[in-house]
């Protein structure tokens, strides 16, 4: 990064004070244009070694406190920004561990709209994230979607199940103004309520006994 004038400075939690592990600010110097070379466009992108991402997915997935060899869930996936940094916390966590110990694991990402998980097999592939099922290899995270025929959400499965509901997106106000000319008052008062009280119990009924449900 700083071979193109970009410095990567870590972010902090207001409240704690504490670094938020693997999130970073990237910051420019005043040689560089978005005109002149896009952040999609750098090869350490390409080559999987970072996302980009809001601060708050960031901290949603971090607070799954997702390991190495559970079983998670990423119940409404989207662009699997999220995904992908669960998988980041899990392989980290696996380093980290003695041979000995679990490791690997296994990420189910989940989405009511088929083509955004067509779309996450180009990213998984990106970062090197282990797509076959069936590998044997116990020190990689695996990623799956439930296109895969192999794969079934069943009742009690899973280790940890990420809900990040449809919303009203006023949180990306900031991004896209343009956004707050769309909101309908029925919606954010009835619609989206009664669609994530429906998307909640139904990813509730997937965690496992002592298992964690992050909504």
């Amino acid at each position: 990064l700083k071979e193109h004038s970009i410095t990567a400075l870590p972010i902090y939690d207001v409240q704690s004070g504490e670094k938020i592990r693997g999130a970073f600010r990237l910051v420019v110097d005043e040689s560089w244009s978005p005109s002149k070379l896009s952040i999609w466009s750098l090869d350490v992108w390409k080559d999987g070694w970072f996302e980009v991402q809001d601060v708050g997915s960031q901290i949603i997935a971090a607070a799954t406190e997702a390991k190495a060899g559970e079983i998670v869930v990423d119940y409404c996936a989207g662009n699997g920004g999220k995904t992908l940094a669960l998988a980041s916390f899990m392989h980290e966590d696996g380093a980290g561990r003695g041979q000995e110990e679990k490791i690997g694991g296994l990420i189910i990402a989940h989405d009511i709209v088929d083509e955004r998980l067509r779309q996450l097999k180009g990213s998984f592939n990106r970062v090197g994230l282990d797509l076959d099922y069936s590998s044997e290899v116990p020190s990689k995270v695996k990623v799956v979607t439930t296109l895969d025929p192999k794969i079934t959400l069943g009742q009690s499965m899973a280790d940890v199940v990420l809900v990040d509901g449809p919303c009203s997106s006023t949180g990306v106000l900031r991004r896209r103004p343009s956004q707050r000319f769309k909101l309908d008052k029925s919606e954010i008062v009835e619609k989206f309520p009664l669609l994530q009280s429906s998307i909640l119990q139904q990813g509730s009924e997937l965690v496992n006994v002592g298992g964690r449900l992050i909504y």
